[in-house]
């Protein structure tokens, strides 16, 4: 996996149960396209491109009452910068659905300065899939790093209500052990 990072367990067990468990008091907004409006490598039936998604943070200003939440995370990542964070809802679907290919910042010059991260929330059989083959699957307090160019796509799942991740785009600082 070049230039893709998996860590397990990536926080206790306390600060991961914590957090899994204040997701359901989040307001969660809905958007009608998983990727964004401009990306044209959409992959799936439009009845399948909506998720449901809680904004923690978004460069320059928009920053979510509950952005504590997150905070043992950020803490344990250390980034110089922070410039999104997105929790994301994919509903269970009958059948794996892809979303698409993208990439979180397009442009290659100022694109290779941030890292991309996935955090998982719960187990199921969706993934993070990578355009070189690479595939992460979703399992609870795991954390995926990525250069930010790299193009990805996530997936639904099958096996469980819905699939949650925190989607973070930053500048690598010194990380905490």
């Amino acid at each position: 996996m070049t230039n893709i990072n998996v860590i397990d367990d990536f926080l206790s067990i306390d600060q991961f149960k914590f957090m899994q468990s204040k997701l359901a008091e989040l307001p969660w907004m809905y958007t009608d396209r998983v990727s964004s409006p401009d990306d044209t490598q959409v992959s799936c039936d439009d009845i399948y491109d909506w998720q449901m998604v809680h904004i923690f943070y978004d460069h320059p200003f928009r920053i979510s009452e509950h952005m504590n939440l997150i905070q043992p995370l950020l803490d344990r990542i250390h980034p110089v910068a922070l410039y999104r964070a997105k929790l994301n809802l994919n509903p269970v679907t009958s059948e794996i659905v892809e979303h698409g290919y993208h990439s979180d910042y397009d442009h290659e010059e100022y694109g290779k300065h941030f890292t991309s991260a996935v955090y998982y929330f719960n187990t199921n059989d969706g993934y993070t899939k990578f355009e070189n083959g690479d595939t992460v699957t979703s399992v609870e307090n795991r954390l995926v790093t990525f250069p930010s160019t790299m193009k990805h796509t996530g997936s639904t799942c099958t096996n469980t209500k819905n699939r949650q991740v925190l989607n973070l785009m930053f500048i690598e600082g010194d990380p905490v052990a």
